[in-house]
C-alpha cells in the first residue's frame, strides 16, 4: 500500500526470508566458524539470534546438512561449550528445525552433562512425528523422576515433561506396572512432603522463585493470607526463595490431573463413537417424546477440539486386575451401583480404569491405585484428596493482594475438577468430599457472577455424584444454567467450559435431567455472541434441543439467531456507552432497547428458559429496529450459520416422524417465510431451505396439504407474499399444491376444495400475466408452474376442463408480448402441451396425476421422462 509505514518487525522478516540460496551458505558458513571457536563471543551470540529469526520466519524448512545438527545439538548438551544464553538459543534453534531424524537423543551418557539436559527436552518433545523418540524419552523421564542420584533441576524439568508427554497418544505404552507405581508414589511424596520453611530475603518483602541474593534465612512459609501455615505445604503457600522440594510440590498438583486421566480413564461400558458435525443421529422409530441423544464418547483427556473418536480403548480389552483400589471397597456392589452426571447409567457397571496405550497399561493402572502389591502407589488418590481439600480450606482465606485473587479461583477451579475425578473413580469418597463442596457452592453461589466459572464446576461435581447423597441437584441447575449463564455467556472461559462440558455429558444430561429442553434459549446466547467459534458444537448439541413440546420454539430460536446476536450486541454498546447519540450509526436501535413500551419485545428473546411462547406478534417492528445492526460482523455470521443449524434440525425431527411436531413446522415455515431479518444473503439461504424442506415434509405427509389448505390459499391468493418470500419458496408451494392435493392422497379432498384452489390460482395467474412487466417476480418459471398446477387441478374435477383451457390461452395472448422470443417459445410449448393433454380428459387424469407411496426416485424420474414423452405424443395426436 502506498504511503504506508511498514512495521519495523514485517521489513526484517522479509528481509530475513529473502536470505536464500547462495548468500544463506555463505551465511551459515560463518555461522559453524564461530561455534567451533573455543570462546564463544558475542558475535557467535549474534549470528545464533540471526540464525533463530531466519529459522523461525521461514515458511519453508531450510537445507541444513547434518553436521549443522550435530553441532547445535553438542552445544547444548556437551560441557565447556557455552554460556547459558548460548546454549538456550540453539535450543531453540533446534526447536524450530524439528522434527527431524538429526534430532534425536537415545543416551544421556557422558559427554552429555546431566545439568544440561534440560535444554534438549523441548526439543525432543517437538518430535510428535516419531512415537519411538517420545517413548524412548519416557523410559528416560522415568529413570529421572524415580531413581536417586539426579539433581532436583532436572527433576522439575523431568516432571514438566512428564506432563507433556500425558498429552501425545502412546507415548507413555511401554512403561511396565512397576514403572507406574513408582511414578506414582514419587508424585504423592511431592505432594504431602513440601518443607514448611523457605528462605527469606533480608531488607526485600518481594518474593522470589530463583535466589540472586546471599542475604538469606530461613522462615516459616504463610498462608495466602498472610499468616503462618500450620498444616501441609501446598500451591498457594507463600515463600521466599521456594526449595527443589516445594517447586517439585507444585509441579506435581499442576499435573495430577492429567495424569489421572491418562492412566486413569472413566470410561462407560456402554459407550460409543461420537458423531461428526454433519452426520445425522440415527432415531430408529422413537417419537419426540424425550430428548433426542447423541452419544459421545467419553474421553475425559480432551483438548480443545471439536469432539472426536476416542483414542481410548474400552473395558473389554482390561487385564482382569483393573481398578482393584476401587473395587476393594465393600458398599461399591456393581449392581448397586447408581451415580449421575458425566457417567453414563445406561448400564450399570462400576468404574473402569484404562491407560492410554489400552491392554498394555491396563495392569499397570489397576494396580496404580491399589490391589496386590499397589499400597505405595494407592495413596497417591488418597494423598490428592487430602491436598485439595487442603487448598479448598485455604481459599476462604482473604489474600493480602488483590492480584492473588485469580491465583486461588485458578487453583480452586483444579481441586474441584480432581474432585470431580477422585469420587468417580472411588465411590466411597463422596461422602467426605460432598459437604465440602455444599458448603463452598453456597458460598459462591451468594455472589454467583464473580466466580461463574468456579460455579459452573460445583454445579458439574453436584450433578455427577450429587444423588448418591440424596443432595437435591436441580436448584443449582436452575441457577447456573438460567440467571448466571444470561449475565456471564460473554465470558469467554465461561462459554467454553460450559459448551466442552455439554459435549462431553450429552447422553448423560439428556436422561438425567432438562437442561438442553429448558435452557436452550440461553444457550443459544453462547452462539449467538461467538457464531464462528462455537457453530460445530451446536451442530452436535442441537438434536438435543429437540422435544415434542420444543420443535416449534427451537425452530424461531434458529431463525431469529441474527435478531438475538444483534439484541445482544445492543445490549453490549448500553453497557458501555449510556448515551445512545455517542453511536449515531447504531441510535435507533439502541433507543428502541431503551423504550420502556418495547421492554416485552426485547425481554422474549433475552429469556433464559422455553415455554414462554414460539416468537411475537410484532417481529416485523423489531426487524425495522435492529436494521442498523444488520451490517455488523457478528449478526451478519449468525446469519450465515442459520441454513447449517436448520438443515440439522430438519434432518432430526424428520426422522423421528412424528406427524404432530411435523404439522407445527409446515406453520412456521409458511409464517416465517415472510418474516426474515433483512439480509439479503441471510433471508435468500433461509428460504432455500424452507423450500427444500417443503417438498421432502409434503412428499412425505402429503395429508397436511389439506389440513393446511386454507392457510395454504391465503399464503398463494396475496402476491404481496410471493415478493416477500421470493419466487423460489412461492414456486415451490404452488408445486405442492397441484402434485397433492389430490383425493388419492387424502379422501377428505372433495370437488370444492379443488374449485377453491382452483379459482385461488387462476386469479393469481391473470394476476401475473398482466403485470409482468411490472414485477421482476413474476418470471416465466412462475407462469409455468402456474399452468402445470392449474392442469393438474383440473384433471382431477373435471368441470374444470374449460376454465383451465380458457385460462391457459388467456395467459399465452396477455403474456405473449411481454417475454422475450426464448421464454415466449418455452411458455407457448408448455401450453400447447397441456392444452393438447386436457382435450381428453381420461389421458389427463392418468397422465398429471402422481401415483401415491412412489418413493422410488428412479421410478419418479423414469415416470417424468414417460410423461415427457406421452404429452408430446398426445399434441401430436391433436394437431393431426
Amino acid at each position: 500500500m502506498s504511503g504506508a509505514t511498514v512495521p519495523v518487525e514485517d521489513a526484517l522478516f522479509r528481509q530475513a526470508r529473502d536470505v536464500q540460496g547462495k548468500d544463506f551458505e555463505e551465511w551459515l558458513s560463518s555461522l559453524l566458524s564461530a561455534l567451533r571457536l573455543n570462546d564463544r563471543s558475542s558475535s557467535c551470540l549474534t549470528l545464533l539470534r540471526q540464525f533463530y529469526v531466519l529459522t523461525a520466519v521461514s515458511k519453508h524448512s531450510r537445507k541444513l546438512t547434518p553436521s549443522i545438527y550435530s553441532l547445535l545439538k553438542n552445544v547444548v548438551l556437551e560441557p565447556e561449550q557455552g554460556s547459558h544464553r548460548i546454549r538456550l538459543l540453539c535450543s531453540c534453534i533446534l526447536a524450530e528445525l524439528t522434527p527431524s531424524q538429526y534430532v534425536s537423543v537415545r543416551d544421556f551418557s557422558p559427554p552429555v552433562e546431566e545439568s544440561y539436559i534440560p535444554y534438549i527436552l523441548t526439543v525432543l518433545l517437538a518430535q510428535t512425528n516419531c512415537k519411538e523418540r517420545l517413548c524412548l524419552l519416557a523410559t528416560h523421564v522415568y529413570r529421572w523422576l524415580s531413581e536417586a542420584g539426579f539433581k532436583d533441576d532436572l527433576r522439575l524439568s523431568a516432571l514438566s515433561c512428564l506432563h507433556a508427554l500425558c498429552s501425545h497418544d502412546r507415548a507413555l505404552e511401554r512403561l511396565s506396572e512397576e514403572q507406574f507405581s513408582s511414578l506414582s508414589a514419587s508424585l504423592a511424596h511431592w505432594l504431602r512432603s513440601g518443607s514448611k520453611s523457605s528462605f527469606g530475603i533480608l531488607g526485600s518483602g518481594i518474593s522470589q522463585i530463583f535466589p540472586s541474593s546471599s542475604r538469606k534465612q530461613l522462615v516459616p512459609v504463610k498462608e495466602i493470607d498472610g499468616s503462618p501455615s500450620m498444616d501441609i505445604f501446598t500451591v498457594l503457600n507463600l515463600g521466599g526463595l521456594y526449595s527443589s522440594d516445594q517447586l517439585l510440590n507444585i509441579r506435581a498438583f499442576s499435573m495430577l490431573q492429567r495424569w489421572l486421566l491418562v492412566t486413569h480413564s472413566v470410561v462407560s461400558s456402554s459407550a460409543s463413537p461420537s458423531p461428526s458435525p454433519s452426520s445425522t443421529p440415527t432415531l430408529a422409530t422413537r417419537t419426540l417424546t424425550t430428548p433426542i441423544l447423541i452419544t459421545p464418547t467419553r474421553d475425559l483427556n480432551r483438548e480443545p477440539q471439536p469432539m472426536g473418536p476416542s483414542s481410548l480403548n474400552l473395558t473389554s480389552s482390561l487385564p482382569s486386575p483393573i481398578s482393584s483400589h476401587f473395587a476393594s471397597s465393600p458398599q461399591h456392589h456393581p449392581h448397586h451401583h447408581h451415580h449421575t452426571g458425566s457417567f453414563s447409567t445406561a448400564t450399570p457397571t462400576q468404574p473402569t480404569v484404562v491407560g492410554p496405550s489400552g491392554a498394555g497399561v491396563g495392569g499397570a493402572v489397576g494396580v496404580a491405585m491399589g490391589g496386590a502389591g499397589g499400597q505405595v502407589r494407592r495413596s497417591l488418590g488418597e494423598v490428592a484428596v487430602q491436598y485439595c481439600l487442603r487448598v479448598v480450606d485455604q481459599c476462604e482465606r482473604k489474600p493480602m493482594k488483590t492480584s492473588d485473587e485469580a491465583l486461588i479461583e485458578a487453583c480452586l477451579y483444579e481441586c474441584l475438577s480432581l474432585l470431580d475425578i477422585l469420587c468417580a473413580l472411588k465411590r466411597s469418597l463422596i461422602h467426605t468430599v460432598i459437604p465440602r463442596v455444599k458448603k463452598l457452592y453456597n458460598r459462591i453461589s451468594q455472589e454467583p457472577v464473580l466466580h461463574p466459572r468456579l460455579l459452573l464446576v460445583l454445579v458439574k461435581f453436584l450433578i455427577n455424584h450429587g444423588d448418591s447423597e440424596m443432595y437435591d441437584i436441580q436448584s443449582p441447575i436452575d441457577s447456573f444454567f438460567g440467571s448466571v449463564l444470561a449475565s456471564a455467556f460473554q465470558n469467554p472461559g465461561l462459554a467454553f467450559d460450559t459448551v466442552d462440558y455439554l459435549l462431553q455429558n450429552l447422553e448423560c444430561l439428556c436422561t438425567t435431567t432438562n437442561i438442553f429442553t429448558r435452557f436452550f434459549p440461553n444457550l443459544l446466547k453462547i452462539l449467538a455472541w461467538s457464531p464462528v467459534t462455537y457453530v460445530a458444537e451446536f451442530i452436535q448439541l442441537l438434536p438435543a434441543f429437540v422435544s415434542a413440546h420444543t420443535s416449534s420454539e427451537v425452530l424461531h430460536s434458529l431463525i431469529d439467531l441474527p435478531c438475538l446476536s444483534a439484541i445482544l450486541q445492543a445490549q453490549h454498546l448500553l453497557s458501555v456507552v449510556s448515551d445512545s447519540s455517542v453511536l449515531p450509526q447504531y441510535s435507533n436501535c439502541l433507543l428502541a432497547f431503551q423504550d420502556q413500551s418495547h421492554k416485552l419485545m426485547f425481554k422474549h428473546f433475552l429469556r433464559t428458559e422455553t415455554g414462554r411462547g414460539d416468537t411475537i406478534d410484532r417481529i416485523g417492528n423489531l426487524h425495522l429496529f435492529l436494521g442498523s445492526l444488520a451490517g455488523h460482523q457478528r449478526v451478519k455470521t449468525a446469519a450465515e450459520i442459520v441454513p447449517v443449524l436448520l438443515n440439522m434440525f430438519f434432518k432430526v425431527v424428520l426422522q423421528c416422524e412424528d406427524m404432530a411436531v411435523i404439522s407445527q413446522l409446515v406453520a412456521v415455515i409458511m409464517e416465517r417465510s415472510i418474516l426474515l431479518f433483512d439480509i439479503e444473503s441471510y433471508q435468500t439461504a433461509v428460504l432455500k431451505v424452507f423450500a427444500e424442506q417443503l417438498l421432502i415434509i409434503f412428499k412425505s405427509h402429503p395429508t397436511l396439504v389439506m389440513e393446511y389448505h386454507r392457510e395454504m390459499q391465503e399464503y398463494l391468493c396475496n402476491l404481496r407474499n410471493l415478493v416477500s418470500a421470493g419466487e423460489y419458496f412461492y414456486h415451490h408451494l404452488v408445486w405442492v399444491v397441484g402434485e397433492y392435493l389430490s383425493a388419492n392422497f387424502d379422501p377428505k379432498c372433495s370437488s370444492s376444495t379443488l374449485m377453491t384452489f382452483f379459482e385461488t390460482l387462476e386469479s393469481v395467474a391473470y394476476e401475473v400475466s398482466l403485470n409482468l412487466e411490472k414485477q421482476p417476480a413474476y418470471t416465466t418459471r412462475l407462469m409455468l408452474v402456474l399452468m402445470s398446477t392449474l392442469a393438474k387441478i383440473s384433471s382431477r374435477c373435471q368441470d374444470l376442463i374449460p376454465r383451465a383451457l380458457l385460462c391457459m390461452n388467456k395467459i399465452v395472448q396477455i403474456s405473449s408480448n411481454s417475454f422475450e422470443i426464448s421464454n415466449r417459445n418455452v411458455l407457448l410449448s408448455r401450453a400447447n402441451e397441456l392444452v393438447n393433454v386436457l382435450k381428453i380428459p381420461s389421458v389427463a387424469s392418468a397422465v398429471l396425476n402422481p401415483a401415491p407411496n412412489s418413493s422410488d426416485d428412479a421410478r419418479e424420474v423414469e415416470g417424468q421422462t414417460k410423461l415427457a414423452v406421452l404429452l408430446q405424443a398426445v399434441s401430436n395426436i391433436s394437431h393431426e
